[in-house]
């Protein structure tokens, strides 16, 4: 994963970020098609997929309470950005 870099600007005021970005800005939906499955296996599909994302939740609930970041989640307009590195 990577580590972000960036200066924002908000309503004037720079300040130096550092995060993880979890996803990047689209104006597109990023989901998968399960179209072409039959009915029940949507269901299925979903359900399991749902178990999945929600132990994944619960991993990162953990972790962000053991690094004391449960209210570090932020969204950051790309038009306030720049000086914008990417670390790995």
């Amino acid at each position: 994963m990577n580590i972000m870099t960036f200066t924002y600007n908000k309503e004037g005021k720079l300040s130096d970020r550092v995060f993880i970005p979890l996803t990047s800005p689209t104006e597109n939906y990023f989901r998968i098609d399960i179209s072409e499955l039959e009915v029940v296996d949507q269901v299925a599909f979903d359900e399991e997929l749902f178990r999945i994302q929600d132990e994944q939740k619960q991993k990162m609930d953990a972790l962000m309470e053991k690094y004391d970041c449960n209210y570090k989640y932020r969204a950051f307009s790309p038009q306030k950005m720049t000086n914008i590195v990417f670390e790995d």
